[in-house]
């Protein structure tokens, strides 16, 4: 049982609409928007604005990001935290991204929205007390490849050698 994610289309200049499948016949989807439930349905697609990461579950509860790149940030828990702020420079200054509650003996980690590619991000991860008070946040940077294109050729069958030949074009 498995949710698989199917063509992400633009319908708008600030909206994308997300589908998927599963391999249940008549599944009821659990859709995490950012890391907070947002509905649970039985209808395969939602519509979110660019930077928004969508998870799918079906009846199986097997997770699946149902976003191509993103990246994953990870950090060792940190003493005495009780959560983590997370957070993105966009614009020239710091929004918040997300907050994620410490898992004490884990490994503490946050998915990023879709990143374009050929494009570089600064996060940072702040980690918070039990007294509320900020800890001194790490950041790093996330720079996205852009992937080649690919390969322009041309290819052809010899009915008599039963061959194919490709060339480049």
């Amino acid at each position: 049982m498995t949710v698989t994610l199917e063509k992400t289309e633009w319908v708008g200049p600030s909206r994308r609409r997300v589908r998927w499948s599963s391999s249940e016949s008549d599944p009821t989807f659990q859709v995490f928007v950012n890391g907070v439930l947002y509905a649970e349905t039985k209808v395969n697609h939602i519509t979110v604005g660019p930077a928004d990461v969508v998870e799918v579950r079906d009846d199986s509860a097997a997770g699946q990001v149902a976003d191509e790149g993103t990246a994953v940030l990870g950090w060792a828990q940190v003493s005495n935290a009780a959560s983590y702020r997370v957070e993105q420079y966009v614009g020239g200054q710091w929004v918040r991204r997300a907050t994620i509650p410490a898992s004490p003996g884990k490994q503490q980690q946050w998915r990023t929205p879709v990143l374009e590619e050929g494009s570089a991000h600064q996060f940072r991860v702040t980690p918070i007390g039990t007294n509320g008070n900020a800890g001194t946040p790490a950041t790093t940077p996330v720079t996205v490849v852009k992937h080649p294109a690919a390969p322009v050729v041309s290819y052809s069958f010899n009915d008599t050698t039963k061959k194919v030949t490709v060339s480049a074009a």
